[in-house]
This record gives C-alpha cells, structure tokens and sequence, in this order.
C-alpha cells in the first residue's frame, strides 16, 4: 500500500504512546480495501526497528483474524454467544484466550478455525490470568491486532449479547500488562470513548494514500508527472494550481476505488488508466491539467453544508 514514511512513523507514535486514563483498545476504522490489514504490521516495524519515541517499541506482532485471511480465520461454534449478556461478555475473553493459544501453538494450520463455545466460562479474572500466564516468557511489548469484522453472529433481535461478546475479548487483551491492542473494523468499535473508567476506544489515524507514490509505479501516471517536473519554474500560478487539484483529486479517486483492483490493475483501473494516458497527451499543459481533474472528479455521497467550513479547516474558530 502507498502511504509516505512519515505517516507510518506517526501511527507507530500513536500505537507506542503508554500514556492513557484507562485501559486502551486503539482502533482503525475504515473501508474495505482501505489498507487497515498491512498497514498495522508496517507500523510495528517501524517501531521494532527504531528507537522508540513515546515508550518502549514493541517487538511481538501477533495477527488474529476473524473473517477472510485466506480463510484462515477464527469463528465461534456454534456462532451466537450466551442471552445472558454477562456470560456473553466472558464468553469473548475466553473465546480471546483460545484464538491466541491457537494462533501461538498453531501458526500454519490453513481453513477456518472454530472455536468452541465455551456455556460455563471461567470468570474475567481467570482468563486475564491465563492470559498473563501465556505471554509470560514474552520478552517486550506485544502488538495484538485483530482484525474484529464480526468475531460471532449477531441477530437484530439480541444484538447486545453480541456486542457483550465482542467488548470481552477486546477487554480481556487491553487489560493485559505489556499488550496493545489494535483493532481494525469497517466501523467504530461497541466501546465507550476515552474518559471512561471502564475499557475505552482511541482511534488511530489512517495514513493517507502518498499519490506521488502511486504516480511513480504507475507508467501512464508516471509519464505525465515527469512531464510536469521539467516544467517546474515554467508553470504559471495557475497551472501549479490545476497541478495541485489534480494530485488530490487523483488521490481520491484512487481512494473511491478498491485496492486490489488498484494493486493488479483490474478492469476498472485499467479503463481509468487508459482514458487518462489519452487525456495527458493533450499538448498544451493547462488543458491536459484542466481534462485530467476532470476525468479524477468522484461522486460525493450526503454532505452538510456549513458556511464556516473553509475556515475550520485551517484551524479559525466556528461554530461546528
């Protein structure tokens, strides 16, 4: 995935940073395709390889997945936790603990992993203790990031006891002395914001796509780029900026389309691709520019209208 080094070093920050009010779940949301899955890894090692800013740098990653992966994920047998949301709620520490044994004494076994339902779980307390007891002869801090999606079914009718479900195995790991814990989800996690005296969420910021990475690897992109740069100082202040609409406008239509697509060159990219080599070619700079923000334009879904908006995004006070 293309993001600049300096936005990989700064999610390490964010991950390092030990100075929290409560037990901290860090998550990640965002789209499918969006990156969540590679970059947590590029993160850690940034920081196994560096020396740590905020605290010490971690030097165990460990990956629990419970959908895709190849199939190699984790899911609840039978897939609905207990009506009693206590039960359910140790249900998930104890379904926690398993997935980590298994992963850690298991690590190249393929297919989906059921686990058990455990009907009787031992108490929270027990499984942090065994939780404490596996990472024992750990040596540093472990990065634990799970790949949440839906770690059990959920029904609309009793959608609590899932929810249960899921805040016990993220608050058996944040507990747990010496482990960070990342989740990554397609939404915000069912955990209260920071403040609370209980287990909370902290978000972590997704890199942003670096688009002068993807112009380089890409031929098509890469052509009109160096195009550009031997016009540098030649440009007038309009030309530099259509130059820099285009930049963020391909960024977000880069973004608007699935990675894989973008990665292998699928059928939708490719057509983009080829339209825009074709727009490019355009011999007088300012209309290439103008024809190519044109073909990067994206469809904006429901927006707010707020008047105030330009200046609350250089940091001017206004009512939100």
């Amino acid at each position: 995935m293309w993001a600049r080094k300096e936005d990989i070093e700064a999610m390490a920050d964010e991950l390092e940073d030990q100075i929290r009010t409560c037990s901290v779940v860090q998550y990640l949301a965002a789209p499918t395709q969006y990156g969540k899955s590679s970059f947590p890894l590029r993160a850690f090692l940034v920081s196994a390889l560096r020396k740590s800013k905020l605290g010490a740098p971690f030097q165990h990653y460990i990956y629990i997945a419970f959908s895709n992966n190849g199939d190699r994920h984790y899911k609840l047998d039978p897939p609905f936790p207990s009506f009693n949301t206590n039960t359910a709620y140790e249900q998930g520490a104890d379904f926690m603990l398993k997935c980590l044994k298994d992963a850690l004494y298991n690590p190249s076994r393929h297919g989906v992993r059921k686990i058990p339902r455990n009907n009787n779980p031992p108490g929270i307390d027990a499984t942090q203790q065994a939780l404490k007891d596996l990472f024992a002869k750990f040596n540093g801090r472990i990065l634990i990031h799970a790949d949440e999606r839906q770690m059990c079914a959920r029904d609309d009718k009793f959608q609590k006891r899932g929810v249960e479900f899921s805040r016990g195995a993220m608050s058996v790991l944040a507990q747990t002395p010496g482990v960070t814990v990342l989740a990554t989800y397609t939404d915000v996690p069912p955990l209260p914001s920071q403040h609370s005296s209980a287990v909370c969420r902290d978000p972590v910021s997704v890199p942003a796509l670096d688009v002068d990475a993807v112009m380089q690897a890409f031929p098509e992109l890469a052509s009109f780029q160096r195009r550009l740069e031997k016009l540098k100082g030649k440009l007038d202040g309009n030309q530099e900026r259509l130059w820099a609409s285009l930049r963020f406008r391909l960024a977000l239509k880069l973004r608007a389309m699935p990675l894989a697509d973008v990665q292998v060159r699928g059928p939708h990219f490719e057509s983009f691709m080829e339209k825009f080599k074709i727009t490019a070619e355009e011999v007088d700079p300012t209309k290439a520019l103008r024809e190519c923000c044109r073909l990067c334009s994206v469809v904006i879904g429901s927006y707010v209208s707020n008047r105030n908006a330009a200046k609350l995004l250089v940091g001017g006070q206004g009512r939100q």
